[in-house]
């Protein structure tokens, strides 16, 4: 017993040990702008390591194996088996989502629904009511907000996890939740809208009252038979129901967006998005155009094409305080950066991101869209009015007309970065010709690249490649970029009138 006390003791103090490295070195990431911003929880800057999620939730298995644990040597299977499968949980669900580890309140949020389901179940086995089917609100909730990949893994997983605590009077029961769970994330996965969430409850009721139905036959499970039935009948409503009722808490308090909000942020006759159409008509439609060819490219790379399209939609909303100081918005005014110095240019320009920031929480939109606003343009160089100061003060710094933003930190922002500086780019373009076209946006993207604003961002090399070839035929697409006929070429008429020419013996 005292070696094992012993050898007990020495693995907490290398986990502690690892633990303590492990928040040092996010200390310092965060320090230098280096840890993603979706690890916020609330809109506070609150970021918890994954690592120290894990183990909280391995020493909540630990305790609870302890109550559940009839002698010694049931504790310890309890423990391995628990704690093991978590482990093979934890694999599984990175393997899915690489990068959902390092996004902390999407994974904690997943963390959260697994310990949700863990007492559900466990509620549900209390009161005998297994075949409610009641972790498949759980399965259909997560539906909603994560990929189709993470929601299978988590929806074995978490079962599996779960099975060691639970007083499961009926093995058979666990195929039946499996199925369930398979179904729940098939129909709940595509829904766009809250009538889509209830249509998918009455066909997922469907489907658990069949689940119940072949395994009370195959398995002879005796019971009031007509109770039971309406108990399935009511468990796809009650998920739906379940779902729409804890999504807006959830998306609220860890940051997640799902398919529904996507859809219902993407109108443009939302208040932010109106009020732009009238005071800022230049930047709505340059908001419009970054949409698409953002969209299209997160699309071609695997990243979220719908999250890229609405955070387009509003990562310039700064632009409302002044918008006659950008370009877009000078048509029918003068310029006013011909009256100011380049110092006090930059300084509007680079205004608009924090004022954006501002207006954003004043509207509460949700912390993912936040990111948008706030990365769009890193700590870019203001080129143009860095070069007019350097030609009156050769010792203006170069600092001085940085933005002072955090560099993209996802593939989506990153996207949005690229698709906002190639549509700026394009509009200075006067052959639209193909050609030109495809050297602007690889000079843009090049150029992001060698000053470093991508460094952050999850991009390869090759996602680099695809989306330089996505926003150039999308953007010849958006110009009306036709066939240029040489100056030298005869008329159609002229063509047509020839004669043909004789076949080649």
């Amino acid at each position: 017993m005292k070696i094992f006390a012993k050898l007990l003791i020495g693995v907490f103090r290398h986990v502690k040990t690892f633990v303590d490295s492990e928040m040092e070195r996010l200390e310092a990431a965060a320090s230098g702008r280096s840890a993603r911003s979706s690890g916020r929880i609330w809109l506070r800057d609150v970021r918890i390591p994954p690592l120290l999620l894990d183990a909280a939730v391995a020493g909540l298995l630990v305790l609870q194996s302890r109550f559940y644990a009839a002698d010694f040597f049931h504790f310890i299977s309890l423990v391995v088996y628990s704690v093991g499968m978590y482990g093979v949980f934890v694999y599984a669900v990175s393997l899915a989502d690489p990068e959902i580890r390092s996004e902390t309140s999407s994974y904690t949020l997943l963390i959260f629904l697994l310990l949700v389901n863990l007492y559900t179940l466990f509620i549900a086995e209390i009161y005998g009511a297994a075949y409610i089917f009641s972790t498949t609100a759980v399965v259909f909730t997560a539906a909603m907000l994560f990929p189709k990949k993470v929601v299978s893994v988590f929806a074995v997983f978490s079962l599996l996890v779960c099975r060691s605590f639970l007083p499961m009077r009926h093995w058979y029961f666990l195929p039946g939740y499996v199925l369930s769970s398979f179904a729940a994330i098939i129909l709940a996965s595509p829904v766009t809208s809250r009538k889509a969430v209830i249509s998918a409850g009455f066909k997922l009721s469907l489907v658990n009252t069949l689940i119940f139905a072949f395994g009370k036959e195959l398995f002879g499970i005796k019971g009031d038979v007509g109770v039971d039935i309406y108990y399935a009948l009511g468990s796809g409503l009650a998920a739906a129901a379940a779902g729409l009722i804890a999504l807006p808490y959830l998306e609220a308090i860890f940051g997640r967006m799902s398919s529904i909000t996507l859809v219902e942020m993407s109108d443009t006759n939302k208040p932010l998005i109106k009020r732009m159409m009238v005071d800022a008509p230049g930047t709505y439609h340059h908001s419009l155009i970054t949409a698409s060819l953002a969209e299209a490219a997160c699309d071609a790379i695997g990243a979220s094409g719908p999250l890229a399209r609405v955070g387009a939609y509003y990562h310039d909303i700064g632009k409302l305080f002044k918008p006659e100081y950008f370009i877009e918005n000078q048509i029918y005014t003068g310029n006013p950066h011909d009256t100011v110095s380049p110092t006090m240019s930059s300084m509007v320009l680079m205004a608009h991101v924090k004022e954006g920031l501002e207006l954003a929480r004043q509207h509460k939109l949700n912390p993912k869209i936040v990111e948008f606003i706030g990365e769009h343009h890193g700590e870019s160089l203001i080129l143009q009015f860095y070069h007019k100061a350097v030609t009156k003060d050769v010792n203006v710094e170069e600092k001085d007309f940085r933005y002072d933003g955090v560099r993209p930190r996802s593939r989506e922002t990153a996207v949005v970065m690229l698709a906002d500086s190639v549509e700026a780019a394009s509009r200075s373009l006067t052959a639209l010709k193909p050609s030109a076209i495809a050297d602007t946006v690889k000079k843009v993207v090049n150029n992001k690249f060698v000053d470093g604003q991508l460094n952050d961002a999850p991009l390869t090399l090759k996602d680099l490649e695809i989306i330089t070839e996505v926003m150039t035929r999308t953007l010849c697409g958006i110009l009306h970029v036709r066939y240029q006929k040489p100056d030298d070429e005869p008329p159609l008429s002229a063509v047509d009138a020839a004669p043909a020419a004789p076949p080649a013996e």
